[in-house]
């Protein structure tokens, strides 16, 4: 007891430890800052191992916590950089299963993300559309699929702030993050902390305090890195006029400038790319039509009167296209003068004259090759552009095709004079067949064929004749007749007769179709209790707690405390009803809510209406279903220690002779409940435990059986039911061998000291064991 006491005190002044620590000490500041290490730990290391906590910002107390803080901060930041990795390799072109010290799934999650949403975006589909509502949550899919404007609908869940309603712990045990847009990705700390100055290398560079947070900055020549942490040297790469940039491959690519359209070419001039710049050709003759002259300045036909944007002045001048004829403009036919087009330049190219210009188009069966600015003629055999008969070849000609008969027209078919085509010869028609009695001509292209009338087949003879036999449908391999019918033959045909437990249905038209009989309605009182219909059957069952009798029909009670005895249904007794059973408790216990487990009455109770143990001097020990009333008698010259109930101590201190050192200074009396045939391990079980004092040179421990009560019938305990274990001041009594209840047992346990082998000091613990009846 006093040991206890002890332990208890002790804990009680842990608690108040803690709990003042608590209370001086503020835990969202230690979490917060704990956070920031893991940051700064992931940012400049790329990893999340050999993490050191600054003992100087952590007291002893919150160093567990703080170790957990910083795993969760700085695995969540190495999720966020290999995420924004991955993003940005979608957005390159490269492949998302890379190689190399990536730990977390989130950088090919987020790449993939990013890729579907680069596909989505190139579809001009919209990212919102309920169709992709499981991926807009995930942030990479929104940021690649939509437009930076509509990022602003939904914050950045990978980014983290810290603010006054950050400073406090979900239920689950969890930091709440709070997202926020922040380009520059910065810690939001509360009141007027000085970050910068109280960790060291938080940044690489310079490090900034803000309002209310702090920022990272590099020395001139060197650019902030992804990390937000680290700097590096800032490489640039100017590309020579007419060149760009590659990012990707970091190196200068030329710019098409025709294709780009950033070239000053003429409308008559046409643009060829080179490397670093371009070239303006001309592409139309010097030579202009009536009514105009070719200036090399401008390269182009000017009009040879005074007009102002190409419309007459003096009414003796047309548009480019135009001749003034008879008072009016008139369009001028430049396919009928070579020296007005160049169509006559490409060989197998005819000039189409249209109002006011005209067109090169090459002749039918020609196409112009872009390659060798030619016109060259059209396979049209090769490309099956052709429309020669199946019988037919086609050959290729120069602008055109032949075809070509291959062969005549064969056996079954005879040849059209008017089409020049192969027509098949009608032989059931003609009578040209030899099919046999009840037999069938059937017409094909080229021939015929003899068949049978439905339900017969055909039967050749070995001398070369054949006829028609009846097919017996019931002997195929596949079944004509459902599964719950069987298969009758007939000449030409079969029906389906139904098995027992089907029918057909009297409306049906389908003779080979049968249906279940649910015997359970078409019969009343079938079984006793549950009739259960099945596919061609049925069966009876019986409700919970019976069984079903011989006759597959009755119910029988099924005895539960019987069959499952082995079970122990109920912690105590066992009645059998219909159809279930009830469990009851023996006396000193009562039923729990579970209908099933006893529980034991504690008579000893303080607040029980009716106390149990009445005497001044009595002690009450509740055991399972049963008390104990014990008297306290102290012995003459000891009287009940006002401070401890279960103690007697001296009347007196004053004390002659060396009967003072040997006569005990106390006795206390302690009582310990066992149920019957408690499991007892092999090393044994330590029931109580007696210290003394470390000022002696010696402690000598005695124990003894005072007193067991017990039935005939009840295996006694002995001597060799307990053992003692001394070390040093102290002593364990065990138990080695169970005990069979219901029996009390009286031990005394005494103590004596000695100084220079003399006893100097006695005291007894008296120890009241008492095994209750069950074992529960």
């Amino acid at each position: 007891m006093f040991y206890k006491l002890c332990a208890f005190m002790c804990f009680l002044i842990v608690v108040e430890h803690i709990t003042t620590t608590m209370s001086s000490d503020s835990i969202s500041g230690y979490i917060r800052k704990c956070c920031i290490n893991g940051l700064r730990h992931a940012r400049t290391t790329a990893s999340c191992k050999n993490i050191n906590i600054a003992p100087t910002i952590i007291p002893q107390l919150w160093l567990g916590l703080c170790h957990s803080t910083l795993e969760v901060c700085c695995s969540r930041e190495l999720d966020h950089q290999n995420c924004e990795l991955g993003r940005l390799a979608a957005l390159d072109g490269t492949r998302c299963d890379r190689e190399g010290n990536v730990t977390s799934s989130s950088y090919a999650t987020c790449c993939r993300s990013c890729q579907i949403g680069l596909a989505v975006k190139a579809s001009k589909a919209n990212c919102k559309d309920p169709l992709f509502s499981f991926l807009f949550s995930i942030e990479s899919y929104r940021t690649c699929c939509q437009e930076a404007a509509d990022l602003n609908d939904k914050p950045d869940i990978d980014k983290i702030e810290f603010n006054e309603k950050a400073n406090s712990i979900t239920e689950g045990g969890e930091l709440p993050f709070v997202s926020e847009e922040d380009m520059n990705v910065t810690i939001v700390l509360t009141g007027d902390d000085d970050i910068c100055g109280k960790i060291e290398n938080l940044c690489a560079h310079i490090c900034e305090n803000t309002f209310d947070a702090y920022q990272c900055k590099c020395h001139p020549g060197f650019m902030l890195d992804n990390n937000n942490v680290t700097c590096s040297p800032m490489k640039t790469q100017i590309c020579p006029s007419g060149y760009n940039l590659d990012k990707l491959d970091n190196k200068c690519i030329d710019i098409d400038e025709c294709r780009e359209e950033l070239h000053d070419c003429k409308s008559s001039q046409y643009c060829h790319n080179s490397n670093g710049g371009f070239h303006c050709l001309n592409v139309k003759a010097n030579d202009c039509p009536p009514g105009f002259h070719y200036e090399h300045d401008f390269d182009e036909c000017k009009d040879e009167y005074k007009c102002k944007d190409r419309k007459c002045v003096n009414g003796q001048s047309c548009d480019r296209g135009f001749s003034f004829k008879n008072g009016t403009c008139t369009d001028i036919d430049e396919c009928s003068h070579n020296t007005l087009n160049n169509c006559h330049g490409i060989s197998n190219q005819d000039c189409i004259n249209t109002v006011g210009s005209y067109t090169c188009n090459c002749q039918a069966g020609f196409n112009l090759d872009a390659t060798l600015n030619k016109c060259v003629d059209i396979n049209e055999c090769s490309i099956n552009n052709h429309n020669c008969l199946p019988t037919q070849r086609c050959d290729n000609t120069i602008g055109s095709y032949i075809c070509t008969r291959l062969q005549s027209c064969g056996t079954g078919y005879t040849l059209n004079a008017e089409t020049g085509n192969c027509d098949d010869i009608d032989e059931c028609n003609t009578g040209e067949h030899n099919c046999g009695e009840r037999q069938i001509c059937r017409n094909r292209n080229g021939g015929f064929v003899c068949s049978c009338p439905i339900g017969h087949e055909l039967k050749r003879h070995s001398i070369g004749s054949s006829t028609c036999v009846d097919t017996n449908e019931c002997a195929l391999e596949q079944r004509v007749c459902p599964l719950n019918a069987e298969c009758f033959n007939t000449i030409g045909s079969y029906y389906c007769e139904c098995k027992s437990g089907f029918q057909k249905k009297s409306d049906s038209n389908n003779s080979t179709q049968c249906f279940d009989i649910d015997e359970c309605q078409v019969i009343p009182g079938l079984c006793q209790q549950k009739c259960l219909n099945f596919w061609g059957g049925y069966r009876c069952t019986c409700n919970s707690g019976y069984q079903l009798g011989q006759d597959n029909r009755t119910c029988n009670d099924i005895n539960e405390c019987e069959v499952h005895k082995d079970y122990k249904l109920c912690m105590g007794l066992c009645i059998n009803t219909p159809g279930s059973y009830q469990c009851s408790c023996p006396r000193g216990y009562m039923l729990s809510a579970d209908m099933n487990t006893c529980r034991d009455i504690d008579e000893c109770a303080t607040d029980s209406i009716n106390q149990v143990c009445t005497g001044r001097n009595d002690i009450c020990t509740n055991i399972r279903g049963s008390y104990r009333c014990t008297t306290i008698n102290c012995p003459l010259g000891y009287s009940i220690d006002p401070e401890q109930k279960n103690r007697c101590r001296q009347n007196t201190n004053f004390c002659e002779g060396e009967n003072c050192y040997t006569k005990p200074s106390a006795y206390t009396y302690n009582f310990i409940t066992f149920v019957s045939k408690l499991m007892i391990p092999p090393e044994g079980r330590t029931i109580f435990t007696l210290r003394g004092p470390l000022w002696y040179d010696n402690i000598d421990f005695d124990l003894q059986i005072v007193r067991i009560q017990a039935a005939t019938n009840i295996r006694r305990a002995t001597n060799a039911c307990f053992d003692t274990l001394k070390n040093n001041n102290q002593v364990d009594v065990q138990l080695k061998k169970s005990l069979e209840g219901p029996q009390d047992i009286e031990l005394e346990l005494s103590m004596t000291v000695y100084t220079n082998g003399m006893p100097r000091g006695k005291s007894v613990a008296k120890l009241f064991l008492f095994v209750s009846q069950h074992i529960f």
